[in-house]
């Protein structure tokens, strides 16, 4: 049999599963065998966080004749927390690439990396004072603040 078109199909049953704050892991089945136009012999994985420094990333996964009918996998790792990735994959033979199939999760929280900002201390009287501040920059916030821990402990005489 003489093949000479790429794959009229994509991949199917894209799924993505956070596995933690950095980590994401895809998984898909190949194009159905009628579409695939010769044997795949690799994937085209392709993501991009949607942060203020969005780099599309590329990674070639080479499959051989005893696995490319299998479901496949891979880990991706080394993301931003809770930021939002678009994940492509596409199947390759030796005639060319299919379309991509396409999908987005955002990997999960985590603690933030960065401080609460201006802090502002005031006092209101000789016993109690006021305590102000705004949350950290964005992209070191890492998932939602939902409290703040105050400490507080007496170092000596404080004058205001």
């Amino acid at each position: 049999r003489l093949y000479s078109l790429a794959p009229d199909s994509p991949p199917q049953n894209l799924t993505a599963q956070s596995l933690s704050s950095s980590s994401i892991l895809i998984t898909w089945s190949p194009p159905p065998l009628i579409n695939q136009n010769g044997p795949i012999i690799r994937y085209n994985l392709t993501y991009i966080g949607v942060t203020y420094d969005t780099v599309l990333r590329i990674v070639l996964i080479d499959v051989n004749e005893t696995n490319n009918q299998l479901p496949q996998q891979y880990t991706i790792q080394g993301l931003s927390a809770y930021t939002n990735y678009t994940i492509g994959v596409s199947a390759i033979t030796l005639n060319g690439s299919s379309v991509f199939s396409y999908i987005t999760l955002r990997t999960d929280e985590s603690a933030p990396n960065g401080p609460p900002l201006d802090i502002d201390i005031e006092p209101l009287n000789s016993t109690a004072i006021t305590i102000s501040w705004y949350p950290p920059n964005e992209l070191n916030q890492n998932g939602l603040i939902t409290s703040y821990n105050i400490s507080v402990s007496r170092t000596g005489l404080i004058t205001f």
